[in-house]
């Protein structure tokens, strides 16, 4: 890391990026698995992964998650 912050300074934006690459592949195994996110409840993500399921079974398409909130309540 040392190295990089040394050529940020001094290499051409092309030499840093190939650089940081290398770098990157070099540790990425080593980073660490944030795991799923957090859900309000078994019983929502259960209803959610329902709903997707119905959606897609009688309409060919899960609705995505920005149409669900642009949705008014009740409609």
């Amino acid at each position: 890391m040392e190295k990089l912050t040394e050529l940020h300074r001094t290499a051409t934006p092309d030499e840093f990026a190939a650089a940081y690459a290398k770098v990157a592949s070099l540790i990425q195994n080593g980073l660490g698995d944030p795991g799923f996110g957090p859900v309000a409840s078994l019983d929502t993500e259960r209803a959610q992964v329902n709903r997707y399921a119905y959606a897609e079974h009688n309409h060919g398409q899960a609705p995505s998650p920005a149409a669900d909130a642009a949705t008014p309540k009740g409609a």
